[in-house]
């Protein structure tokens, strides 16, 4: 049973969890589909990462204060999408903050504050290449900058884990994976 946190111990974690987060999301490893233009400087990807994270602290202390519905969180993301791409547009790869790239980075931030008990409610698990396999959804979540797209993918995965909660599904399969379970 954890112990309660102190301040402290929170703000360490929401800068680990932010931090993993935005390596996980943000290194796409595609060369068709970067993240970034050719000539963003240092500063300028430093800048976006700084925007991301601040992005994200306060949607885990809204996600904190009350439980979001679904189409909440969906807005969350698409916010995201279109504030990033907005502020950012010179620096980001076609001038574009992808969907697909914004629903993992969330999904995964909101999974880490869910896992150790500061979230209560999450409705999606991150999309990425595991789950993409495990489930079979065909959705290529670094490449992919729609909306449609990604609710196709989400309803595809509900009825391959039948009714199973997404996280606790995805959690468990990405034991199974990584040879834990």
């Amino acid at each position: 049973m954890p112990h309660k946190m102190t301040p402290e111990q929170l703000d360490f974690l929401e800068y680990e969890f932010t931090t993993s987060s935005m390596l996980a999301a943000l290194a796409t490893r595609r060369k068709t589909h970067p993240m970034y233009a050719a000539a963003a400087t240092d500063s300028e990807r430093v800048a976006v990462k700084q925007w991301l994270r601040n992005y994200l602290v306060q949607l885990g202390k809204r996600h904190q204060s009350r439980s979001l519905s679904e189409a909440e969180h969906l807005q969350e993301i698409c916010t995201l999408v279109a504030e990033t791409s907005e502020t950012h547009a010179s620096t980001l790869h076609q001038g574009r903050f992808r969907f697909g790239v914004a629903q993992k980075l969330v999904n995964l931030y909101l999974k880490y504050l869910w896992t150790i008990g500061v979230v209560r409610t999450v409705h999606h698990c991150p999309l990425d290449g595991i789950i993409n396999a495990e489930a079979n959804l065909g959705y290529v979540w670094n490449t992919s900058d729609s909306e449609t797209e990604y609710l196709q993918a989400i309803s595809k995965l509900r009825s391959h884990v039948d009714g199973e909660h997404l996280q606790t599904w995805e959690i468990r399969t990405f034991q199974v994976v990584r040879g834990a379970a």
